[in-house]
């Protein structure tokens, strides 16, 4: 395994491979480079052939705790049993060598496609802590527009799109993030209404000033000249992803949601993506989760698949993990108290 330091060289290996997420794109590193995290990227080469990739995520924690996180990664053919148990001798080194606590990984592997289970043979645990969603639903681009509209939004959906448009609400899209302080405002009410903590508002700007204006889309909801919804789009490789999606509850009975979220997946297929990814949704039959709620309105766009990813997995390094498990643990309780 060896670091990769062609940002041109990495991405291009990513986007186009089958199993590319956004997450470990170049542009998502130097991102989270801003905000404290050490990024590391390194590909995996047979014959000299570049044959899959990684990118590293280090940070000190508080409490002199180190982690290695891994988002979304390696991005490799996760059916190649030689190429994950190379992965995983290596990148358990490289943990050695940066002097990490524990690694841990969000592998873009689906449940029913892969065991996971082959990860415990490694010393690999099942964790219930996780940073990025392990549920989601998708639509299939690959349709047509008419497919799409007929197949995978159900009637309310299509109802509700249509109504948006005769109570004259209008779609806006800002590819340099220009509007980003009026998505944020509506960020914030939307957070306040969910009792959700949310990132500052410099983080969304530099995912605009970092990102290409090609891959990352905002969408603005707008009526009577006012913004009432946002959205923004991420379209990396063949995956379109909706990352995060506010609105101003005092305009609910327009339905601006449903019309911007129509619009970024016209979006998504005109940018020749295969996959519309809602980004996390609650776990099947969980009536009672927390986001069960967005769940109910996502699922209106996609009744055709769910996907279920196998999660996240801890590999213990040092001692301290394990306090580190325990602190962690206590404080999930204490947020669940406070949400009751």
């Amino acid at each position: 395994m060896k670091k990769i330091t062609d940002k041109e060289y990495y991405n291009n290996f990513v986007k186009n491979h089958p199993n590319a997420s956004v997450l470990q794109s170049w542009e998502w590193g130097e991102l989270k480079e801003k905000f404290g995290w050490q990024v590391e990227r390194f590909g995996f080469f047979k014959d000299n052939k570049l044959t899959g990739t990684v990118q590293c995520l280090f940070k000190k924690l508080p409490m002199g705790f180190k982690i290695l996180y891994i988002a979304r990664g390696p991005v490799l053919d996760f059916k190649n049993k030689n190429d994950w148990e190379y992965f995983l001798k290596e990148i358990k080194n490289i943990a050695k060598e940066k002097k990490v606590d524990l690694i841990r990984i969000e592998p873009e592997i689906i449940k029913k496609e892969v065991d996971s289970n082959f990860l415990k043979k490694y010393n690999f645990r099942k964790t219930e802590i996780s940073y990025q969603p392990s549920h989601t639903m998708v639509v299939d681009l690959k349709k047509s527009e008419e497919e799409i509209w007929k197949q995978e939004l159900n009637q309310k959906a299509r109802y509700n799109t249509r109504l948006a448009e005769r109570k004259g609400i209008k779609i806006k899209e800002e590819k340099n993030g220009k509007d980003i302080e009026e998505f944020y405002q509506l960020w914030q009410k939307t957070a306040l209404k969910q009792d959700i903590s949310i990132r500052s508002k410099e983080y969304y700007k530099k995912l605009f000033s970092i990102f290409s204006k090609e891959d990352i889309h905002l969408f603005l909801a707008q009526y009577q000249e006012k913004n009432i919804a946002g959205l923004i789009l991420t379209t990396f490789g063949k995956k379109a992803i909706y990352l995060y999606a506010a609105s101003d509850y005092d305009f609910h009975a327009l339905m601006p949601t449903y019309l911007i979220v129509w619009k970024a997946i016209l979006k998504a297929k005109e940018k020749d993506c295969e996959i519309f990814d809602f980004w996390g949704v609650a776990p099947e039959k969980e009536k009672n989760h927390f986001w069960a709620g967005i769940t109910s309105f996502k699922e209106k766009f996609c009744q055709a698949r769910r996907i279920n990813y196998i999660g996240t997995w801890d590999l213990p390094i040092s001692w301290k993990y394990w306090i580190f498990v325990l602190l962690e643990k206590i404080k999930k309780t204490i947020s669940s108290i406070k949400a009751i």
